[in-house]
């Protein structure tokens, strides 16, 4: 079930922004996250999900971020007593691009945002997502192609190849399996 209080924005994380004809976002198949091999979640994925790319069990929280391929990426949780889902199509990014957020280093790209109820945040990109989450909880389970990162009261995930992982999460303390 969706939270009534879900916030969806779309926010320009930096002053920079890719074209408006970025050819990577007319095709979701060619993306580096659409590469990566789906895992099991404890749960029912959202309907518009095709694959899970990651689990991610952090305090109450049972995470499933997932893509589709139109071009739409979203989290599912099924770990914090009320299971809620949300989703954001890149091709809604309306210029909002990455370049240097804290904790998310890597290429300049299309980007979009969604939120839950103020402690979970979904940052989606072509090559990657972050996942960051609000909680006084240290012990983070990992599995799929992701790395996370504890500290300040956030945990910070990192979802997408080896290669993005590493460029943006250099200090990352957990792995995926």
């Amino acid at each position: 079930m969706m939270k009534k209080s879900t916030i969806v924005l779309l926010l320009a994380l930096t002053a920079c922004s890719s074209p408006a004809e970025d050819p990577i976002l007319k095709d979701p198949a060619s993306w580096p996250l659409a590469t990566l091999k789906a895992v099991r979640t404890k749960g029912d994925l959202d309907e518009k999900a095709d694959k899970a790319l990651a689990r991610i069990q952090v305090g109450s929280h049972d995470l499933a971020p997932w893509i589709n391929a139109k071009g739409t990426c979203g989290l599912t949780d099924h770990g914090s007593g009320e299971e809620w889902s949300l989703s954001i199509g890149l091709d809604q990014s309306s210029g909002a691009s990455t370049s240097g957020e804290e904790g998310f280093a890597g290429q300049v790209e299309p980007a979009a945002l969604a939120s839950w109820d103020s402690t979970v945040y979904l940052i989606c990109t072509p090559t990657r997502m972050m996942v960051k989450v609000k909680t006084r909880e240290t012990k983070v389970e990992l599995s799929g192609s992701a790395s996370a990162q504890v500290g300040n009261g956030l945990v910070a995930v990192v979802i997408g190849t080896p290669e993005a992982r590493k460029e943006s999460l250099p200090q990352a303390t957990v792995t995926g399996k």
